[in-house]
């Protein structure tokens, strides 16, 4: 596949936006050590049973409150889940594979067609690129775009050609 566009901005905004998942799941890694004391994530279920502990109270975010933990508490509740763990490495990097994908889906590829004629073009830009470039000028082009050689415009450059030779 060629590639022909590179959406530089769309890649930048995807990495960003995984960046921000990786500072989300780390804020709820320090929320929950907050809450629990440990950095292992727990689901919010369990994380209600934590703070309700010891308490005959229903409502955890009062009870967070009283344990002035409701800030680690509401931020945890938000967050949690929220983003996509297998985008990212154990030491928080993004993985090298997501980084591809996103490059790859913000590319826009010719399809097979382009292809097949870009490759006929770049034999012909070859073949152009080899011969002396005053020869390019006995290319003709009719309005309908069929191409040709102008044979007496040839003849000239290459009678010139030769008298510049002697």
């Amino acid at each position: 596949m060629i590639a022909i566009y590179k959406d530089q901005q769309g890649i930048k905004e995807a990495i960003a936006t995984i960046e921000n998942d990786i500072k989300k799941h780390l804020a709820c890694i320090e929320a929950v050590k907050i809450i629990t004391l440990s950095d292992k994530l727990i689901s919010i279920e369990e994380l209600n049973e934590v703070v309700l502990k010891g308490t005959n109270f229903t409502d955890a975010f009062r009870v967070a409150q009283l344990k002035n933990i409701e800030n680690a508490y509401s931020y945890y509740i938000q967050n949690y889940g929220d983003y996509n763990l297998d985008n990212f490495n154990d030491d928080f990097t993004i993985k090298k594979e997501v980084v591809e994908q996103i490059e790859h889906e913000h590319t826009a590829y010719l399809n097979n067609e382009g292809e097949r004629i870009y490759n006929k073009l770049n034999k012909v830009t070859e073949i152009l690129n080899s011969i002396d470039r005053s020869y390019s000028n006995t290319l003709r082009s009719s309005y309908d775009g069929i191409w040709s050689v102008d044979l007496s415009n040839l003849h000239l450059i290459s009678v010139e050609k030769e008298r510049a030779k002697l």
